[in-house]
């Protein structure tokens, strides 16, 4: 799978989530293993807690970005501890000391985190708690997984928050997790901007291979977005058959 991911053009993964520890450490210690021998770099969990907390540093285009992972699911057990293998626990006194560490070292902080129920479109209390605070504490991207089916998007302070893209490829049973977005950023001294890209994820239907969206199924996939924006006062606007939002 590794391979696969880094032959597709994936350097970096998150291990940041409620199944990482499935199949207890030794598993986790192949897959870490695995990303290494592949050349794909890593975020959200680690051999001990201190490596579930390592930020990934990338260069590109003369840019310093970071990138940091978090899990807010359950069970616990599997959360990292000092001496013990699993993934990164996304609590606020972890979340804001290594958002410093990375700020310190990179011009642009992109965190994710792995919360919110699962097949639900309502953004939960505790996901914009904690990524208003995250972006305090200075991130400027928050990119959040786990619910399986498109959340709303935030624009706050001078950073972003995508709560939840939906699925890429899963085999999920839902018919409300047939499909979902992917974010293309472009930021540079002058302007941040995130274009929107709907895509097909219904397994059955595209194999596994998500597909990109356009016309009416394109921007049906817009409009379930903005509808689901709309609390946090955030609207993606269209240019002819692309969909931007500049933060």
């Amino acid at each position: 799978m590794a391979k696969a991911l880094k032959a597709s053009g994936v350097n970096l993964v998150t291990l940041a989530n409620n199944h990482s520890m499935d199949f207890g450490k030794a598993a986790l210690a192949e897959t870490l293993s695995n990303l290494n021998s592949s050349g794909i770099a890593w975020i959200g969990a680690g051999e001990n807690l201190s490596e579930a907390r390592k930020m990934a540093l990338f260069t590109i285009k003369g840019k310093k970005i970071a990138f940091l992972g978090y899990s807010l699911t359950q069970p616990v057990e599997f959360f990292a501890g000092p001496h013990r293998p699993g993934t990164a626990p996304g609590y606020e006194k972890f979340v804001t000391a290594d958002i410093a560490r990375a700020r310190s070292q990179a011009d642009v902080v992109i965190v994710s985190f792995h919360w919110g129920k699962e097949a639900i479109t309502t953004v939960q209390a505790y996901q914009r708690a904690a990524a208003h605070k995250a972006i305090k504490a200075g991130a400027d991207i928050i990119i959040g997984h786990h619910p399986h089916v498109l959340q709303g998007i935030e624009r706050y302070r001078n950073g972003i928050i995508f709560y939840s893209l939906g699925n890429f490829a899963f085999a999920s049973k839902s018919a409300t997790a047939d499909v979902s977005a992917m974010i293309r950023l472009r930021l540079s001294d002058t302007q941040r901007e995130a274009e929107i890209l709907p895509l097909d994820v219904q397994h059955r239907r595209v194999g596994f291979q998500p597909r990109l969206l356009s016309g009416k199924r394109g921007s049906a996939v817009i409009d379930t977005l903005n509808r689901l924006s709309q609390p946090f006062q955030t609207k993606i606007i269209p240019k002819e058959d692309r969909y931007f939002l500049t933060f």
